[in-house]
């Protein structure tokens, strides 16, 4: 009966609801007894600003089936184990037993199982690590047997298309620890040998000279800052003034009006920061100081490889809600241009020709259905060509279909984030930080895009977005859980 709605309707059950079905299962339900003979149904129908309305309806569906044990059915829900316990209960005049007991607060049970039995669960984890990282004598104290533990299950979680995150009752661990296993990284940095590192530590300790001790001395002093934390030196930060986008694009592109169309000019510099999100309000800021008319060119959008009909498919993902899906690797669903606007390619269209997934492009003429870009980096520096719209299909998201987007693989890049610059070389880098790095390694790659100090500026806010010299720096740590610590 289960398999039997979710492809008919596209809809999950779970043991004691099913949320947002139609009219025609209310049908099924109070005309056809298709969960059997119905005593009553209740539903709110919601209306919304866009897109067709829906019903909730709430279902209780007893006498449940007995089970020797708990399992997971095809769409993830668990069916709990009933025993035949012969016992029941008088409610009124109906006699209950155990297929009409509901679990109750079963996140609770959930904390409450963990706690309790987690050593058990445990048990072989340091021998998997030693293992894992060629490290007989490795060592994971009681906290970190808790957030490999976690991990485990987090993986156990996914393969039934679900997380940890979806359990707030559990404790979470830190983000590094749910897919260590699979990050040849963190593999690779944790399979060293303790002694000769440290052999290789004195022996280049030795031959420090006095300002790289003093150096190392004023690093390993006590801070007023936390562990993670790292101080940007004040000659990159101004701290007196508030931070706000005016003041960074005016840092990073002076004398933008009188230079916007200038290839060198653009090929030379960028905002840099962490997060699509961030990038997609700094260039529209730009853009609207350029003069000109402004184009919108929107694109078409599919969702494939969905399992019900197609008007099963439209009703559940209309056209408005695909057009609001933003995923990283494919453009935006309205792309605004006006001539003189840097781009950047987002596909590789005709490498022998330069144009290559990355390539630094202005745009000369905004047409109908597509747009003529000069190349202003790079050894084809100068050539124009005319992007077409072209089909996109991100091929890893977590969205329960196959999103198909046709628009030119074109973003404005003004600014831009931290990932999608790696291995470019800028002279003036305006790093705007109004969260810290989330990844390993990004301030350091953000820094090393610049070329010469002087071109490098930090836009970075506090909790209070206040400017300050602070920010975090994201290092794996799994990568020293092999280095013993002496006092």
């Amino acid at each position: 009966m289960k398999e039997y709605y979710s492809y008919k309707f596209q809809v999950r059950t779970t043991e004691g609801m099913t949320p947002r079905l139609g009219d025609q299962l209310v049908d099924d339900i109070k005309k056809n007894s298709y969960f059997g003979v119905c005593l009553g149904v209740m539903y709110v129908v919601e209306f919304q600003k866009r897109g067709l309305p829906h019903v909730h309806i709430l279902i209780w569906h007893f006498p449940k089936k007995y089970s020797p044990t708990t399992t997971f059915d095809q769409s993830g829900f668990p069916n709990y184990k009933r025993r035949k316990t012969n016992i029941t209960i008088k409610k009124g005049k109906a006699e209950l037993d155990n297929q009409y007991v509901v679990p109750y607060n079963r996140d609770f049970d959930l904390k409450a199982l963990w706690d309790t039995h987690w050593p058990h669960m445990v048990d072989d984890i340091l021998l998997n690590e030693r293992k894992l990282t060629g490290n007989a004598l490795l060592q994971l104290n009681e906290k970190q047997l808790q957030y490999f533990g976690l991990a485990e299950i987090h993986k156990l979680l996914k393969s039934i298309g679900k997380s940890l995150k979806d359990y707030n009752q559990m404790p979470q661990p830190p983000i590094s620890y749910l897919d260590s296993r699979l990050n040849n990284l963190i593999i690779e940095e944790t399979s060293y040998d303790v002694t000769e590192m440290e052999e290789e530590f004195k022996d280049l300790f030795a031959n420090c000279n006095k300002e790289q001790l003093e150096i190392a001395a004023a690093t390993n002093s006590n801070r007023e800052y936390a562990e993670d934390d790292i101080c940007i030196p004040e000659e990159f930060c101004n701290l007196e003034v508030l931070n706000s986008v005016d003041k960074m694009i005016n840092t990073t592109f002076p004398n933008f009006q009188g230079n916007y169309k200038n290839p060198d000019y653009l090929s030379e510099r960028a905002i840099l920061t962490p997060t699509n999100q961030t990038v997609g309000q700094v260039n529209s800021n730009i853009v609207e100081m350029l003069p000109g008319e402004m184009f919108s060119y929107f694109s078409v959008d599919t969702a494939e490889d969905f399992p019900g009909t197609e008007h099963d498919q439209i009703a559940s993902f209309p056209p408005e809600y695909l057009n609001s899906i933003n995923i990283s690797g494919i453009p935006l669903h309205e792309l605004k241009l006006k001539v003189g606007v840097a781009v950047m390619l987002m596909r590789n269209l005709n490498q022998t020709l330069g144009l290559c997934n990355g390539t630094r492009m202005m745009v000369t003429k905004c047409l109908k259905h597509c747009v003529q870009c000069e190349v202003i980096s790079g050894s084809y520096k100068g050539t124009r060509h005319f992007i077409p719209r072209m089909e996109l299909c991100p091929t890893e998201t977590r969205l329960p279909f196959k999103l198909c987007r046709k628009q030119m693989p074109l973003q404005i890049c003004y600014a831009m984030t931290i990932n999608k610059v790696q291995g470019q070389s800028l002279q003036t880098v305006g790093l705007f930080m109004p969260k810290s790095v989330f990844t390993h390694g990004q301030l350091y790659v953000a820094v090393s895009r610049v070329t010469s100090p002087q071109g490098l500026k930090f836009f970075i806010d506090d909790l209070m977005g206040k400017p300050t010299n602070i920010t975090q720096n994201v290092v794996y740590k799994e990568v020293f859980y092999n280095v013993t610590v002496t006092l």
